[in-house]
């Protein structure tokens, strides 16, 4: 099985001893096996991955800080807010579209998301 979708299996097993290793893969070279771990962190809802997947943010690959930005949605840890506001001005617009949801799944007001994109 290819290292990236191990990532995504084990993000599916939901055990929260993948947790270090997922982090771990988050900066890998492969940008699937990034992009994956975030997938896979995001399932698991674990937050210890917050801070790794706040760094993911600034991957210089759009797929993998989409998934980070989807992931930090679903673990909703507050440190997140101020980052994910930030990636509302990503040049990547799915990053921006799903930083915007992760904010709102938050409970962020959807005015002050809109205070920032205009």
């Amino acid at each position: 099985m290819p290292e990236g979708n191990a990532s995504l299996v084990l993000g599916k097993i939901g055990d929260v001893r993948a947790v270090k290793p997922l982090i771990g893969a988050l900066e890998d070279e492969d940008l699937i096996v990034r992009r994956n771990a975030a997938k896979a962190l995001g399932e698991l809802r674990d937050t210890s991955a917050v801070e790794p997947l706040i760094a993911a943010l600034k991957d210089k690959v759009g797929v993998v800080r989409r998934e980070a930005a989807s992931a930090l949605g679903e673990i909703k840890d507050k440190r997140a807010i101020k980052p994910l506001m930030d990636s509302l001005r990503d040049s990547d617009a799915v990053v921006r579209i799903k930083a915007t949801t992760a904010l709102k799944e938050m409970g962020i007001p959807e005015t002050a998301i809109d205070d920032i994109l205009h």
